[in-house]
């Protein structure tokens, strides 16, 4: 996961976890730095709750999928993400299933 893909997380309000190796800092435009959190997979995972679908990899790519729509005939995933790891594919996913306002 990038800088900006964790920044995302962080603004969006994903749930920030306790100091360790996976924190970093990110240069802002003032040369101050602001803190953010990089969430490892089960962490992704987990926050997306009963909305986290499936992850999946083909040609080179990860897809996570999660929500649901149910129509008359069946129950299809609603948002389907990618990223070039599953931790970025999942990020993605997060960040859609919980849109700013």
């Amino acid at each position: 996961m990038n800088y900006e893909l964790a920044k995302q997380l962080t603004e969006a309000g994903f749930p920030q976890g306790e100091p360790n190796g996976f924190n970093g800092l990110i240069p802002t435009i003032e040369g101050k730095t602001e803190p953010v959190y990089f969430p490892d997979l089960s962490e992704l995972i987990e926050a997306c709750g009963d909305q986290f679908i499936e992850l999946e990899r083909t040609d080179h790519k990860w897809f996570a999928q999660g929500g649901w729509i149910e129509d008359d005939c069946c129950r299809q995933p609603h948002k389907s993400e990618e990223g070039a790891n599953p931790e970025e594919a999942v990020a993605t996913l997060w960040l859609a299933l919980h849109p700013k306002p």
